[in-house]
């Protein structure tokens, strides 16, 4: 992936295990699978520190996606996908091992959608 590779992307979801987790580098830091995106010029990476159960884990990025499409931006959608599943009906999704691995990588440049941009 070039810089120029993703130009409009404006986020980028890794919804598989450890995609945040990687060796840290002396000089470059963690070497996740998000960074190839953060080096290509996309804004935002949403990933994963650990292991999630796959129903936890659709759980909590059916409510990410859902509050992307009210909030627009990565960062705040994260946030009350997070508090959703620890204020949900389902106690054991309250526990911070289910919503606490998921983080947003990037968000330097803080940018909006408009509903229109998100499909």
């Amino acid at each position: 992936m070039g810089r120029s590779g993703l130009p409009r992307t404006r986020v980028v979801v890794l919804a598989a295990c450890r995609t945040a987790a990687g060796p840290v580098s002396r000089v470059e830091g963690a070497l996740s699978l998000g960074r190839p995106f953060l080096a290509a010029g996309v804004p935002d990476v949403v990933a994963s520190l650990w292991d999630i159960d796959d129903s936890v884990s659709r759980r909590f990025f059916v409510a990410f996606h859902r509050a992307l499409l009210v909030e627009g931006d990565p960062l705040l959608a994260l946030r009350k996908a997070q508090i959703t599943l620890l204020r949900g009906d389902d106690v054991s999704l309250a526990h911070p091992a289910s919503w606490a691995a998921f983080i947003c990588m990037g968000g330097l440049d803080r940018h909006s959608f408009s509903k229109g941009d998100v499909s």
